[in-house]
């Protein structure tokens, strides 16, 4: 038995491409719908599934080829459109659009005046909300939430518990996970990781290819500016990279073979006895002179 009827006579023209829309009336009870009750708008049956507890309400409005499925929910004054998929408890909200073929599912929400759009994917439990943007071929997992003014593009993937906010931007191949927070204007890009419980970039930091963790032997990475850390690839025959960058007791360092403090670096290094060390010896005096010692 379907679960809700188009009202042929209940509609609207949409503002912008001049679609005309239907409200939509459930036949029976499901979820917290009552038979009787009013929702929002559709182009088309494919928009909402008659199956699960998916539902439209108030002035919401779903068109194209857009479909809500499972036990999905669009509210408020939201717009999903082009080929965008809502699905299982996901919920989007307030004037939020998502649209070509973006996917929200599992029980993710996006709010506000937050904007999914291009092949981007939200899941898990995460949030979008603000003024934020998801888009291009990224995705945001596990708990995350992209906020405010936020944007996330390229292929950039936001996971774990990471909080990506003000006006901040995560793109290219980069990495954001586990408790890391990016926020005010800094910018993470190219193929960076940042993966920490206390990792904060903010200020006008701008990340490129840069590994931080935060691990064991350190505390949090505090970035505040570019200058607070430095990025060195193509250490060996093996294309290594190094990273050191200023954490609560002083700089860390993050490389392919070590993770720990620039003291913990220095000693690992005089155990060398070969060419490299005299290497590393002229890099440790870069990362003093640049970051200050310990």
């Amino acid at each position: 038995m379907n679960k809700y009827e188009i009202l042929i006579d209940d509609k609207i023209t949409h503002i912008s491409n001049g679609i005309t829309l239907y409200r939509i009336k459930a036949l029976r009870d499901f979820g917290d719908v009552k038979a009787g009750d009013l929702g929002g708008f559709i182009q088309k049956e494919v928009n909402l599934s008659h199956d699960g507890n998916c539902w439209i309400y108030g002035h919401a409005k779903v068109f194209d080829n857009a479909k809500i499925i499972n036990d999905a929910v669009v509210e408020g004054k939201a717009e999903v459109y082009d080929n965008a998929i809502i699905s299982d408890k996901a919920k989007v909200g307030g004037s939020a659009k998502i649209y070509c073929n973006a996917i929200i599912y599992r029980e993710s929400g996006v709010y506000d005046n937050a904007e999914v759009y291009g092949n981007a994917e939200i899941g898990g439990n995460c949030i979008v909300l603000g003024h934020a943007k998801v888009y291009g071929n990224s995705g945001v997992y596990d708990n995350a939430w992209v906020i405010d003014h936020a944007k996330v593009f390229d292929e950039a993937v936001i996971q774990g518990d990471a909080r990506i906010k003000d006006s901040s931007k995560v793109y290219g191949k980069a990495e954001v996970t586990n408790k890391s927070v990016i926020a005010e204007v800094a910018e993470i890009f190219g193929k960076s990781r940042i993966d920490g419980e206390e990792v904060i970039v903010k200020g006008r930091s701008m990340i490129e290819n840069a590994t931080v963790i935060n691990g064991k032997f350190m505390l949090g990475a505090n970035l505040e500016k570019t200058s607070d850390y430095l990025f060195i690839r193509n250490m060996d025959s093996q294309n290594g990279f190094i990273t050191a960058f200023k954490d609560r007791k002083g700089i860390g360092i993050t490389s392919n073979f070590f993770e720990g403090s620039l003291k913990q670096f220095k000693e690992s290094i005089s155990k060398e006895r070969n060419i490299k060390q005299k290497e590393y010896e002229a890099l440790i005096t870069i990362i003093e002179c640049r970051l200050g010692g310990e």
